[in-house]
């Protein structure tokens, strides 16, 4: 059975609304500087603040995790979609299976 909270809906006016989630979200925190250290260093927090200052409830399971935008901070994320079980392997799987993939690993 789909998830039915709308978090999961793929309507545009959901992906609309998760947007603008995500826009204040990333608005706010750009120049709070303690606000960033928070969120970067506690998932939990990330996740509370994101629905506080996103004016948006997140379903249980779902992660916000924050970065800082330096290289050696993004190489330390790796984020796998898996493979599909049923289909064949695609010849360069990581291309499309490897989502934090950024310049120069594209």
């Amino acid at each position: 059975m789909p998830p039915t909270d709308p978090w999961f809906d793929e309507t545009e006016e959901q992906k609309e609304v998760r947007r603008q989630a995500a826009a204040k979200f990333l608005i706010a925190t750009k120049d709070n500087a303690q606000l960033r250290q928070t969120i970067t260093t506690d998932d939990n927090e990330a996740k509370r603040q994101f629905e506080l200052l996103g004016g948006i409830t997140l379903p249980a399971g779902v992660r916000v995790i924050c970065l800082e935008p330096d290289r050696d901070t993004l190489a330390k994320l790796v984020v796998f979609r898996l493979l599909d079980s049923t289909a064949p392997t695609p010849e360069e799987p990581y291309k499309k299976a490897w989502l934090a993939a950024w310049p120069p690993y594209k």
